[in-house]
């Protein structure tokens, strides 16, 4: 099936799907299953409300929040009313955040809660346009002129026949070709730049996830990772595409307990959650009697050689495959215990990981794949399960080219790669070299089997452990201005 825009991919499961999950958010102690029905009910009364508070049709507006139901629900009603869905990462300061909401020129803000909120007031003098602050969980904000996330909500439930014409006419206007998101993303000089993908750059991404046939409707998977960021918003959207099961995870910091409850088949992470239980597995072995510590290297190593013989497209002897059962009996499966015990397919994206920490989980019988992308060229490379090398970032995925320029630098082209940058047109000539070609900024080659590896980046940006980029003179800038 294939679909011209994000909302009505939702429309199609809201139709064919009605009863059945649409994802699964945790109501105190347990996990709730919300129906596609139910779902397309909050999201239309959401849009409803936001139409009523005066947003009009292309309208920008800004979510600030973490990864949790309330984001998805306004996301997609703000692309279902025909708006345009800007992205503002939680973690950013508010000048940062201020910028993304002016020159968006966003009239309609959703925070998450107070701290957020405090950070857009310190700054609210310097966003004329903005007119309406929503706030998901309003603890704390009492008192202050914001409008809450249930009250839109309501508002729409009361408004909504009035509003339900004009809504159905800016659904079915929508096309493809039109800016679905805008994602802010750091250069190497100046404030962050706005990429403008369309609905058709982001299904495409979706298609390409398809034809891998990684994923199917019978994973499962838990939804963390943040939507501000291009490899959180792909991984959300392309699992809706393939029907895949998501669980939205409590936060960042229980990340770990949730995996243990709702025991994914899938898990897409960044390096950093991936080093973090490599690392606490390795003090407990730490921590352990010297009997273990024996018990623990030797089934390591079992699992390594296991691991090693594939990688190599190698048969596995018979008494490797015992020595392997009785490693994985004596202690291997705790490792993928960290994980629920049910993770097959683990996907690390955003930042460059080791060797040793694919290889230590793949030892595990759990399959590691790097996958490379860009916020302006959306999926590039991707290991798989049938063609897969640790420290590459795999092939080109379907409907993706890439070539590399004579200094080196990695050149991208598909039907994913961006509309350009928002109010920038020397910078969007600058990363579109020529005839569809995004220049990455990525230096690095593609050897003789398809194989992408990155050597490092063209301009100097450093990418921090959790996906995100940072330029080396906006920090030299801010830190001449210290005393």
């Amino acid at each position: 099936m294939e679909f011209e825009t994000i909302h009505e991919m939702y429309r199609h499961w809201f139709d064919t799907r009605a009863n059945l999950p649409a994802y699964h958010v945790k109501r105190g102690d347990r996990w709730e299953a919300v129906p596609w029905r139910a779902f397309e009910e909050k999201m239309a009364r959401f849009a409803w409300g936001l139409m009523a508070l005066g947003m009009e049709h292309r309208d920008p507006v800004t979510l600030l929040s973490q990864s949790r139901e309330e984001w998805d629900i306004s996301d997609k009603a703000v692309l279902s009313a025909g708006g345009v869905s800007v992205g503002c990462h939680p973690s950013g300061s508010p000048a940062q955040l201020g910028h993304v909401v002016h020159h968006s020129e966003s009239r309609f803000l959703v925070v998450e809660d107070r701290r957020q909120w405090e950070k857009i007031a310190r700054v609210r003098g310097d966003l004329p346009r903005l007119r309406r602050i929503i706030v998901i969980d309003p603890t704390g904000t009492e008192g202050q002129d914001l409008v809450s996330f249930e009250e839109v909500m309501e508002l729409g439930r009361r408004e909504g026949e009035r509003y339900e014409e004009e809504y159905r006419r800016r659904f079915a206007s929508v096309t493809s070709r039109d800016t679905a998101i805008i994602f802010y993303t750091s250069g190497t000089t100046g404030p962050p730049k706005g990429a403008m993908l369309t609905h058709g750059n982001i299904l495409d991404a979706c298609r390409s996830m398809r034809d891998l046939k990684i994923f199917s409707a019978q994973d499962t998977t838990v939804i963390w990772l943040p939507m501000p960021h291009i490899y959180g918003r792909i991984a959300q959207i392309a699992g809706t595409y393939t029907a895949t099961q998501g669980y939205y995870a409590e936060s960042a910091e229980k990340i770990e307990d949730n995996l243990k409850e709702i025991r994914p088949t899938i898990f897409y992470g960044d390096p950093r959650i991936f080093k973090k239980i490599h690392a606490r597995i390795l003090e407990e072995v730490d921590k352990a009697s010297a009997t273990k510590k024996r018990v623990f290297r030797w089934s390591l190593g079992v699992g390594r050689a296991r691991s090693r013989l594939l990688q190599a497209d190698g048969a596995l002897p018979i008494p490797l495959r015992l020595k392997f059962r009785i490693a994985d009996a004596l202690f291997l499966k705790r490792i993928r215990n960290a994980f629920g015990g049910r993770v097959q397919i683990m996907v690390s994206g955003g930042a460059p990981i080791s060797g040793e920490v694919l290889e230590f989980f793949h030892a595990a019988r759990m399959l590691p794949l790097e996958v490379y992308g860009t916020t302006e060229a959306l999926l590039c490379a991707m290991n798989r399960p049938d063609k897969y090398r640790f420290g590459s970032l795999g092939p080109a995925v379907p409907g993706v080219r890439i070539r590399i320029a004579q200094d080196g630098e990695i050149l991208v082209k598909s039907d994913m790669v961006f509309q350009g940058y928002l109010k920038d047109e020397e910078k969007t000539r600058e990363a579109l070299c020529g005839e569809g070609w995004f220049a990455t900024g990525d230096v690095g080659v593609v050897d003789r089997d398809g194989f992408v590896r990155i050597a490092n980046r063209k301009k100097d940006i450093l990418i921090t452990a959790s996906g995100e980029n940072a330029a080396p003179r906006n920090i030299e800038s801010l830190l001449k201005t210290r005393r």
